[in-house]
């Protein structure tokens, strides 16, 4: 190929090493470190409020309408809303295909198209576009440490506009704050004196009235003035005295008709940390800006704040995490050397050991092109390649040391040992990279997203290797290595073990029918491991991790007090513990969304803990032991009805629930009775923890009914009467305007008396514009009744979720399979007492449908790799036959893999289907190696018997060695106690297993297959030679 260019000019070649070397250390430091690779993910989000609304009101007023003009998008995978009091939130999922940012212009759209459909009361939408980059990625809390709460959080405002303004701040969220707004608070009374028209002009002139507008200039006297129209309200006295009407030729004041104070609302979510209440910020950084990058910058402003508490802090994560990955590489890199340098010589191995660092930095130069990050996937990717990116350096100089053992001089031998097995590296390397690329091609959704750096970084690796063995090695063992022993082989090592080996392959020649029969039979001995269950299923390991959640929810109509105070209980058991570091309570809200898949609820029966747990050199146990010692003490705690459930923080793509079971229908008592049945069946379950469910309780409700009589006759509308009563229980903002160097809300009420007191508001009158008097009574019958506290949609019907986790060592999927079998039976029993119930439909989502999918994806790239790898092997054999000889080996690294996970205590998840990938790649490597030399040997004149043999004699030094240097490079992974390195360890292990056994059952079964098949050739080919 080029290497005669390359060995031709020397000091070129060696200028391009200095060049590439340099441009990859530069790119290794500019690439950006993240915790994981950039997840494209095109989630929109839509929150529109309606003040004052129950769920039923927002369901059908808001949520209904934005759900049908949503729904006329393309290409949508999910759509979901919930419907809670006050406010409609809209969450949809596209397919992956879709381009991000012109589904999002087209979701604004079709929010604005939907706006116009919904009550004017309803406030302006929130719009967004859930990603990584809408995560949190630190959160800072205040606690009040003496201070009220809205000094507070006037101090939180203050550093979270300093750190908003930080380079690479996207956003800096603040949940728990409280600000003062102006209320005015209008007398009834004196509006029957004035008349509705001061409220009128209050609600529709305000505006117009508190502003400055530009008059343009005006000369006087030779001089050019600036003409302004002032009339900005300065403070709460210019509000009191702003004129609304006329009323008998007098002007009406505010003050006359409204009481006008500076107030607090009252607080529909709060917040405490460490115990204390307070205030929190969730930074979030912009795309394109590396996590340790912003978090630093937003460190050197704390500095200032030494008592604010820093949580769930993601760049000390991806420290940790890249420096445990940093650590176990660069054992595997020396682990690496050591064995070359033991088993090829100094020179030799110097060489080779030279591709190591080159082929990286080529890698770091190529990933900085292509825009990657440096994050845990791609970092092990690089890890996993490490020791193949050496196999062709070995392949290549070995075969120069080997030529130059026969006596020929440096360039010479360095030339014809290159060009006889440039083809065969050539297919090799095509042959890896056609094992790792469908995986990028055909897995999909999250998991395709989280695992697409492994083949790009892998591909890019073996590129780069492919080009320092056939480039530059060639060059520098000629320059480097000379003086070779005539008849060198390497050492006494080699000797005996060619010599073992080569009467071990001469018995199996002979009995080549044993040994196939003896391979078949162990293939089917691991292929019913797997149809009887013995290897289990599960998507990604469970893993020890320091930050978890607790999700609290009391009985439904609960105050914020009451659910405070259920908290309070757990509260106290963290500040006793050893093991928490800090922790933030969210009250009437979930809080802020924490990951992709999060579900945000509201309500004053709602709160969530977010919990750090001390690093594992500070406590005595695992956190996985302290989470699981948690959950067992607050499994009593709470005797009425109050559900609590835990929520522990893993590495890996979003993936939902190990357990997640979709109940939809349109009618909530029965979907209440299926999923309490459904309950039953999971908690019945051994191993299954943390089971709740989002059925909306039954809250109490005062239904208004209308008397339909009475207001035809007084010709009003349920509009006009409801807003009314709007205004006098709920109230809502009319304006803003500054009080000193701050922006205030001015929000209007009906000062009714006693609103909590329903006959106090039935005695309560109004005027009618013509002057009559009407009491509420007289309009509305109140009824009492029980409402939903909130209401779910999957793809336009209700739908009730029940989720739950599993304990350590439990598979979901097996659970799963338990309830699907039960379910028939449930169907039949609830549908004898109730038909209607088979309306009902009941599906599996969350974790166990993208196993599902996961594992249908893996098999198409593990066929589409099988099928390019034979298309290879066929361009470089000419045959069709050879190929599959080579291709019956694949099966052996599923024995590998499989044998590995049940000596290991895995199960099979798809990160070992990752590792089956990978081994299809390398298993090939082993027959490409041998067959393509004993091809050779033959059309050299040698016969089928000695060419076999001495194929074996001459390539199992450059076939051990390559496999030997890939299980050393990761062997540090495997063995790793870390937490954050866990994730990696199936992976890991059904790599050194499935090498150690398919390695050496390969190293027996190609040459007896090759033998076996090259006998049935010439007999052929003999036959019909004979034949007349």
């Amino acid at each position: 190929m080029f290497t005669g260019f390359f060995l031709q000019k020397r000091i070129f070649t060696f200028v391009m090493i200095a060049l590439l070397f340099g441009l990859g250390a530069w790119a290794m430091s500019s690439l950006r470190v993240e915790t994981m690779p950039d997840i494209n993910t095109p989630v929109m989000f839509a929150a529109i409020p309606l003040p004052g609304a129950a769920p039923e009101e927002v369901e059908t007023l808001i949520t209904n309408a934005v759900e049908d003009k949503v729904a006329e998008m393309e290409d949508i995978d999910r759509l979901l809303s919930s419907s809670w009091q006050n406010v409609s939130i809209v969450v949809v999922f596209f397919d992956e295909s879709v381009d991000a940012d012109v589904k999002f212009a087209e979701f604004k759209e079709k929010i604005a198209e939907a706006r116009q459909l919904v009550p004017a009361e309803a406030m302006d939408p929130i719009i967004e576009e859930i990603n990584f980059e809408n995560l949190p990625m630190m959160f800072l809390g205040f606690p009040g440490q003496g201070r009220d709460q809205y000094q507070i959080s006037r101090r939180a405002e203050s550093i979270r506009n300093e750190i908003q303004a930080l380079p690479g701040v996207k956003r800096v969220v603040m949940k728990g704050a409280t600000d003062k707004h102006i209320e005015v608070r209008v007398n009834p009374d004196r509006l029957r004196t004035f008349g509705a028209e001061p409220l009128r002009a209050l609600i529709e002139d305000l505006p117009q009235i508190n502003t400055n507008m530009p008059g343009g200039k005006v000369s006087i006297l030779g001089a050019e003035y600036t003409v302004r129209t002032v009339g900005k309200l300065n403070g709460i006295e210019d509000l009191r005295n702003t004129v609304l009407a006329a009323h008998q030729g007098e002007p009406v004041a505010l003050r006359d008709i409204a009481a006008v104070s500076e107030t607090y609302p009252d607080p529909e979510t709060l917040v405490r940390v460490d115990g204390a209440h307070g205030v929190t910020l969730g930074v979030m950084k912009k795309r394109g800006y590396g996590t340790i990058e912003v978090a630093d910058n937003v460190k050197k402003v704390l500095k200032k704040h030494p008592d604010v508490v820093v949580m769930a802090d993601g760049s000390e994560a991806v420290k940790h995490q890249m420096g445990e990955l940093r650590f176990h590489a660069s054992w595997g890199i020396v682990l690496v050397l050591i064995v070359l340098l033991l088993t090829l010589g100094f020179r030799v191995a110097a060489i080779v050991s030279f591709a190591l660092p080159m082929s990286i930095l080529m890698t770091f130069a190529a990933m900085y092109f292509r825009g990657m990050t440096l994050d845990m996937v791609s970092l092990f990717a690089l890890l996993l390649a490490l020791g193949m990116m050496v196999d062709n350096s070995i392949v290549v100089c070995e075969n120069i040391f080997r030529h130059m053992a026969l006596g020929k001089d440096p360039d010479k031998a360095a030339l014809e040992g290159t060009n006889e097995v440039a083809w065969p590296i050539l297919s090799s390397t095509a042959a890896v990279a056609a094992a790792f690329l469908p995986m990028g091609l055909f897995l999909s959704g999250p998991i395709g997203e989280f695992t697409r750096p492994i083949p790009i970084v892998v591909t890019l690796s073996l590129v780069s290797s492919l080009i320092v063995a056939q480039c530059f090695n060639p060059t520098l063992c000629s320059r480097f290595i000379r003086n070779v022993k005539h008849g060198d082989e390497g050492g006494r090592f080699w000797i005996g073990a060619r010599r073992i080996y080569t009467n071990a392959m001469a018995w199996c020649l002979n009995h080549g029918g044993i040994v196939i029969a003896a391979a078949v039979a162990l293939l089917g001995a691991c292929v019913l491991l797997v149809v009887f269950r013995i290897i289990g299923l599960q998507l990604f390991p469970q893993l020890d991790s320091s930050k978890f959640y607790i999700d609290i929810k009391t009985p439904p109509g609960s105050t914020i007090e009451e659910t405070s105070a259920a908290a309070a209980r757990i509260e106290a058991a963290f500040q006793k513990s050893p093991y928490v570091d800090h922790y933030i309570l969210n009250l009437g809200s979930s809080g802020t969304r924490v990951e992709i898949d999060d579900r945000v609820f509201y309500g004053s029966n709602i709160a969530r803990f977010i919990v750090d747990l001390k690093p594992l050199t500070e406590i005595d146990k695992s956190h996985k032991q302290v989470i699981d010692g948690f959950r067992k003490k607050f499994g009593g705690l709470f005797s009425d009805g109050t559900q609590m459930v835990f929520l522990e923080k893993y590495l890996g793509p979003p993936v939902g629930a190990p357990i997640n079971i979709q109940v939809s229908g349109d009618d909530y008592d029965r979907l209440e009775t299926v999923t309490a049945a459904v309950r039953r069946l999971l908690e019945a379950e051994p191993g299954v923890v943390d089971v709740k469910d989002d059925m909306p309780g039954r809250v109490p409700q005062v239904t208004l009914r209308t008397k339909q009589r009475a207001m035809g006759r007084l010709g009003l509308t349920t509009r006009e009467l409801g807003g009314f009563i709007f205004l006098s229980l709920t109230g809502y903002k009319i304006g803003e305007m500054s009080v000193g160097r701050e922006k205030r809300d001015i929000f209007l009420k009906i000062d009714a008396g006693q609103s909590g007191n329903i006959a106090n508001m039935q005695n309560q009158k109004f005027s009618l514009p013509g002057g009559e008097e009407v009491a509420f009574g007289d309009l509305l019958e109140p009824e009492f009744t029980r409402g939903l506290s909130g209401i779910e949609h999957e793809n336009g019907r209700r739908t009730v979720t029940i989720e739950a986790n599993v304990a350590k060592g439990v598979e979901a999927e097996r659970i799963v399979s338990n309830i699907e079998y039960y379910l028939p039976a449930m169907r039949r029993t609830l549908e004898s007492l109730d038909p209607e119930i088979k309306s009902v439909d009941i599906r599996f989502a969350g974790e166990t449908m993208l196993m599902d999918k996961a594992y249908s994806d893996l098999v198409t790239a593990v066929l589409v790799s099988l099928a390019l790898i034979y298309i290879i092997l066929l361009l470089e054999f000419r045959s069709t036959l050879q190929p599959l000889i080579i291709l019956v080996c694949v099966p052996y690294a599923l024995v590998g893999v499989i044998l590995g996970l049940l000596i290991m205590g895995y199960s099979f998840s798809i990160l070992a289907g990752i590792g089956l990938l990978c081994l299809i790649g390398i298993v090939v490597n082993n027959g490409i190696i041998y067959i393509d030399y004993a091809n050779l040997l033959q059309a050299r004149g040698m016969s089928r018997r000695e060419a076999c043999l001495e194929a074996c004699l001459t390539r199992l030094r450059p076939i051990v060695l390559t496999k030997i240097t890939v299980i050393l490079g990761i062997t540090p992974m495997a063995l790793a106690s870390a937490s954050k390195t866990q994730f990696w360890k199936p992976l890991c292990w059904s790599i050194i297993w499935g090498l150690l056994i398919a390695t050496t059952l390969t190293l027996v079964i190609i040459p007896v297959a090759y033998y076996i098949t090259e006998g049935w050739r010439e007999r052929y080919y003999n036959r019909r030679a004979n034949t007349p």
